[in-house]
């Protein structure tokens, strides 16, 4: 058994062997306990800094006082972050990173990975990072302005979580093909390579109030931007809601499956498409297409020229 103290200062502890009833303590100042170089063997792991415990399931448990990051091993385990602002960083293994409150910074690392910015239940509105990196990633944003990046692999990216207290969320989802939804807020979302699907918001919201900018990012796949879905037509409430569809690709290059699509609820007969020239929530668009239905506009397209039939799905 191993006991330690960090005192003041910022300092990083390193625990290199099994858990094994140590008591570490990291003191004041922003501290890190590292388990980058452990290999923890069977058993599900657990590192808690709001419960102040590293624990193996059927085994040992030790103890971890005032560290505000974690540093995780090779392997998989679940990291549980306090209150307070932390920095949550699985790296190896298949992890699972619950960031509960504060201004967080969750990093997946390699393998398929689960980040989510607040698991408190309460309204959380501290903007939160969270970062994929490798692997196929499931990452979900809360009240907050967020920021997540899914990183290399078919990540799945989810601005908000509530259909009341929301932010407005920068996605991207990096190389692979990934699936954005902003939910509510006025969002940001970026596919970057691979086939993506950028959905904006939700069936629940409708896009009401919301001005979201999709972007699939590439020129390279086929990606799809969802503008309704049955029985829900996107960006169609009384107030000022539409969707800003920067680069969308028309055309398909040597290389590709198909070109870019567009999702509507209902008939293309019931929407009205016109040319339009123009700067809409700072994207540029040279002879795009604007949709509305009725005297509704729902979205403004970076389209190469008017769209047609050929560019939608109706569901």
């Amino acid at each position: 058994m191993d006991t330690t103290n960090g005192g003041s200062g910022n300092d990083r502890i390193i625990d290199d062997d099994l858990v094994n009833f140590d008591i570490h303590n990291g003191g004041t100042g922003i501290d890190t306990i590292d388990y980058s170089n452990v290999t923890f063997g069977a058993g599900l792991v657990t590192i808690n800094l709001a419960t102040e415990t590293t624990s193996v399931s059927g085994g040992n448990t030790e103890t971890i006082r005032n560290f505000e990051n974690v540093e995780g091993s090779q392997g998989g385990e679940t990291i549980i972050g306090t209150s307070g602002a932390n920095r949550l960083d699985g790296n190896g293994g298949n992890d699972t990173l619950l960031g509960q409150g504060g201004a967080d910074t969750l990093i997946g690392g390699s393998g398929n990975d689960s980040l989510d910015s607040d698991t408190l239940g309460t309204v959380d509105t501290i903007g939160d990072l969270l970062d994929g990196g490798a692997g196929n990633d499931t990452l979900q944003g809360e009240a907050g302005n967020d920021t997540l990046l899914g990183g290399s692999g078919n990540d799945s990216l989810t601005g908000d979580d509530s259909t009341v207290n929301f932010g407005n969320d920068s996605l991207n989802g990096g190389s692979g093909n990934d699936t954005l939804t902003g939910a509510g807020g006025n969002d940001t979302l970026v596919g970057g390579l691979g086939s993506d699907t950028l959905n904006g918001t939700n069936s629940i919201l409708d896009g009401v109030g919301e001005i979201d900018i999709l972007d699939p990012g590439d020129l390279g796949a086929r990606d799809l931007i969802i503008l309704g879905t049955s029985g829900s037509i996107y960006y169609n409430g009384a107030g000022l809601d539409y969707a800003v569809i920067d680069n969308f690709d028309r055309f398909s290059f040597a290389g590709e499956t198909d070109s870019d699509k567009i999702q509507i609820s209902g008939s293309l007969s019931n929407y009205s498409l016109s040319s339009f020239t123009g700067t809409r929530s700072g994207v540029s668009i040279t002879n795009g297409t604007r949709i509305n239905l009725g005297a509704e506009i729902i979205a403004y397209v970076d389209s190469s020229g008017l769209l047609t039939a050929t560019d939608f799905i109706s569901v």
